[in-house]
C-alpha cells in the first residue's frame, strides 16, 4: 500500500465528519459533489477591489497579463500567441521556474518586466487595452483585480472564469488553450467595445465587504440550526 493510498483514505473518513461544506466557486462546489456526494455552498473569496482604481484615462495599445510563471498558468502560450501576432503589444509582470526559458520565446512585440511592486502592477492594469488570463484556475484573482480597474478580460473559459467573467460584457472567454483559440479572441476582441463601469461593478460582486457579509451570514445561520438541533 502506498502514502496515497492512506490519504484517500484518511480523506474519505474526514470528510464524513464535515457538517457542511463551502466552496469558493460553483466550479469547486461541483468538484466536491463529484469526489464527496456532498453539497456545498459557494463563498467567493475576498478580492481587495477598494484597492484598485478604475481607469479614466483613454487605454493604450498593449495588452497585458501578471502570473507567477509556473507550467498551468500557461504564461508561455501567451507569449507564443503574440509571437504569431507581431502587430500587437504585450506587456508581462511576473517571474517564477518558467522564467528563463519564456524569456527565450519573446519577440521583440514582447516585454518581460519580471517581478514588479504591486504599484507598477495597478499602473499597467489602468492603461492595458485588456488583461490576458490562459490558467484554468479554481477562483482566480488576477482577472477580477483586472476588472477593478475597468480592464477588460480575455480568458480561457474553463474553470471559475465563466463564473467571474460576464462573456462579451466584461471580457471574453476562449474555448481552448490554444494559441488559435486566443488569436481568434484578440481578433474577434479588437470589434468589441466595453463599459469600463460596468466591468467594474462586475469586479464589486467580489469586494471583501461582501465576502465578509455572505460568510457571517452562512455562520450564523449554521450555528443556528447547529444549536436548534442540540436543544
Amino acid at each position: 500500500r502506498t502514502i496515497l493510498h492512506y490519504i484517500r483514505n484518511w480523506d474519505t473518513l474526514s470528510s464524513n465528519r464535515v457538517d457542511h461544506y463551502i466552496g469558493i466557486s460553483d466550479f469547486i462546489c461541483q468538484r466536491i459533489q463529484k469526489i464527496y456526494g456532498r453539497k456545498a455552498t459557494t463563498i467567493y473569496p475576498p478580492v481587495a477591489t477598494e484597492d484598485f482604481r478604475l481607469g479614466k484615462q483613454k487605454r493604450e495599445n498593449f495588452y497585458f497579463t501578471v502570473s507567477r510563471m509556473v507550467p498551468y498558468k500557461k504564461i508561455s502560450l501567451i507569449v507564443e500567441t503574440f509571437q504569431q501576432m507581431p502587430h500587437r503589444k504585450l506587456i508581462v509582470i511576473g517571474d517564477g521556474p518558467e522564467f528563463g526559458r519564456i524569456q527565450k520565446l519573446q519577440g521583440s512585440n514582447v516585454q518581460l518586466l519580471g517581478y514588479q511592486s504591486s504599484a507598477m502592477i495597478q499602473d499597467h492594469l489602468v492603461r492595458c487595452r485588456a488583461f490576458i488570463f490562459a490558467a484554468k484556475e479554481d477562483f482566480g484573482i488576477a482577472p477580477l483585480e483586472a476588472q477593478a480597474t475597468g480592464a477588460p478580460v480575455i480568458a480561457y473559459g474553463e474553470g471559475a472564469a465563466r463564473e467571474t467573467i460576464i462573456d462579451g460584457e466584461t471580457g471574453l472567454l476562449f474555448p481552448q488553450q490554444t494559441i488559435d483559440s486566443l488569436i481568434e479572441a484578440i481578433n474577434r476582441f479588437e470589434t468589441m467595445s466595453f463599459s469600463p463601469i460596468k466591468i467594474r461593478k462586475n469586479a464589486e460582486r467580489f469586494s471583501s465587504t461582501r465576502f465578509k457579509k455572505k460568510f457571517k451570514q452562512y455562520t450564523e445561520e449554521k450555528w443556528f440550526i447547529h444549536v436548534e438541533e442540540r436543544n
